[in-house]
């Protein structure tokens, strides 16, 4: 009886066939998603007047036209180059250089009929290699795709400090500094921005405003105010009345002498009230 020996050479594929339905993979590189984001950020290879809304044209025309204050003069965005790299990216790993782009902006200063243009060098733009890796200072770095917190605000109680309940808001923009709101655990309002130390919240308000400078100002934002002015009719008895007990608003001081009867929000008390009665004070601005 003979033996047939056979291997897996013996075996030849006589017919193929694919069910897929693509050529290609259906999974994308690890690194696809950072290379097609970084070239339509730079759109590298796109005219001037074909770029899109995007990436540094979009940042770029955010930002200007930028004006003088007395509207004079003009700095305008005209459109960015960017240039071949000084280096190969061979050099720039042993010299210990970024391989980058050199990034030009045309900028036109335009002073009534005068009119300047011109290319100003910027900075450097790093070039992203084929694998999705930059050389900075002759090493190779990557970018890491991670969560961006959306602009908004959140609110939230922090509970870590004893039993009691200091409620915070955290004001996120599009672009710029985060701040924070905090409830001490003395009742004060207090804020901090980019972590940095917490002060008054109104020490804030004080600086988003001029018209916001004085204690008084910033009492009219939260509470209803009233003017009681000295009755023609009437005994000085009853201007006493109408004012003791009350809050000012603003500091109340004497006209002569320019001592200060009451702070601004404090209660008039009896003898405050008689002090005013009796001086040449026709009006008095109380919280209602």
């Amino acid at each position: 009886m003979t033996t047939i020996q056979s291997s897996v050479s013996d075996f030849k594929i006589r017919d193929y066939r694919s069910f897929a339905s693509r050529d290609e993979s259906l999974l994308p590189g690890s690194s696809d998603l950072q290379t097609r984001s970084y070239s339509s950020f730079l759109q590298l290879n796109t005219p001037l007047s074909r770029r899109k809304q995007e990436g540094l044209e979009a940042l770029f025309n955010d930002i200007f036209p930028i004006e003088s204050h007395d509207k004079t003069q003009s700095l305008e965005y005209a459109g960015y180059t960017l240039g071949r790299p000084r280096y190969t990216p061979s050099e720039c790993r042993e010299l210990r250089y970024t391989y980058a782009y050199p990034l030009k902006v045309r900028l036109v200063l335009r002073q009534g009929e005068q009119t300047i243009e011109e290319d100003i060098f910027l900075g450097e733009v790093p070039v992203m290699l084929g694998g999705g890796e930059f050389i900075i200072n002759g090493s190779e770095r990557v970018m890491v795709a991670q969560l961006h917190r959306s602009p908004g605000i959140d609110f939230a109680i922090d509970r870590s400090s004893g039993d009691k309940r200091l409620h915070t808001a955290r004001v996120i923009p599009e672009r710029g500094s985060w701040v924070d709101f905090i409830i001490s655990g003395k009742d004060t309002l207090q804020v901090r921005i980019d972590q940095q130390g917490k002060f008054s919240a109104l020490t804030l308000l004080r600086a988003l405003k001029p018209e916001w400078g004085t204690d008084g100002e910033l009492l009219e934002l939260f509470y209803d105010t009233e003017v009681v002015k000295r009755p023609k009719k009437g005994t000085k008895a009853k201007f006493v009345s109408m004012l003791e007990g009350r809050r000012a608003l603003e500091q109340i001081r004497d006209v002569r002498t320019g001592e200060i009867w009451v702070e601004s929000g404090q209660v008039i008390d009896e003898e405050v009230a008689e002090h005013i009665a009796s001086s040449d004070l026709s009006e008095i601005h109380l919280l209602h």
